[in-house]
This record gives C-alpha cells, sequence and structure tokens, in this order.
C-alpha cells in the first residue's frame, strides 16, 4: 500500500472481490492496520475452543472490512470482544499477556518458515497457493487431484 500505483489498484480491487463474492464490504478508513492484540485473542479462544476462535475471527474481519472497526485502537476492540461476549478487561488483559504475545509470534514464524508471505494464502496437499484469484486452481486441486 506505500506504492500510490498499489494502492489505487488494490482498492479497487478490494471492492470488486466483495462485489464478485457477494460479500458486505467498505474500505476501512485507516488501511493496513496493527492487528496483533486480535490476533492474540484468537489464539487464547483456539486455546480452548478453536471453533469460537474462528467465530472471533470471523467476526473481526467482518468488522473491520465491513463496519469501518478500527481493530487497532483498544476501545473499539474492547466493545467488539464485549459483543462477542468476552469481558472488555479480561480481552485487554490476554492481549497484553506475554503468553499470548509469545504464542501469536511463534504463529507467525512457523507461517514464515512454511513459506507464507501474504493473505490469502492456502496450502492444499503441501502445494502452497496465494490469493484470492488461485480459488479455481484450488478448487481444481480438490476435485481431480494434483495437476
Amino acid at each position: 500500500m506505500a506504492h500510490p500505483i498499489k494502492r489505487e489498484y488494490s482498492i479497487r480491487d478490494f471492492a470488486r472481490s466483495a462485489r464478485f463474492e457477494g460479500v458486505p464490504y467498505t474500505m476501512p478508513a485507516r488501511f493496513p492496520i496493527a492487528t496483533q492484540n486480535a490476533g492474540r485473542l484468537f489464539w487464547w479462544l483456539d486455546e480452548s475452543d478453536s471453533r469460537r476462535a474462528v467465530a472471533w475471527a470471523r467476526l473481526g474481519l467482518r468488522a473491520y472490512f465491513a463496519r469501518g472497526v478500527q481493530l487497532d485502537e483498544p476501545p473499539a476492540l474492547r466493545a467488539l470482544a464485549a459483543e462477542f461476549g468476552i469481558d472488555p478487561q479480561q480481552a485487554e488483559a490476554v492481549w497484553n499477556d506475554h503468553v499470548w504475545k509469545e504464542r501469536l509470534k511463534r504463529a507467525n514464524e512457523q507461517a514464515i518458515a512454511a513459506g507464507v508471505f501474504g493473505a490469502p494464502f492456502f496450502v492444499v496437499d503441501g502445494e502452497p497457493f496465494w490469493g484470492n484469484d488461485r480459488k479455481p486452481q484450488i478448487e481444481r486441486w480438490l476435485a481431480s487431484g494434483p495437476f
């Protein structure tokens, strides 16, 4: 997003891709933002209930990309946690806890070691696919096997 030509294209592409997928989308006021606190909450939730962690991730993405919730702002993230059913003070304690900071750091290091470098990034049968435009290849791979 630092390069004007790529930024303008990306802004246009995000909106077009959302329309194509039929999902709600509003360009966030600031993009990109730091999301490590929301990520730490994900790993905390995942420790006890992976489905709840996935639900948190979905809520966070929709909050940011459809409602404009700035996940990097503590008051906004506390409010989103409350909406999800997490006590806001507990949420803040989690994202400040070194245990969850280290867990997120470890997950990022593992992703980098596995060759992940962007989003969305999928690995199917050990084969990496980067970008939404690779979804037809993934579908074919899943239906017919490697090509």
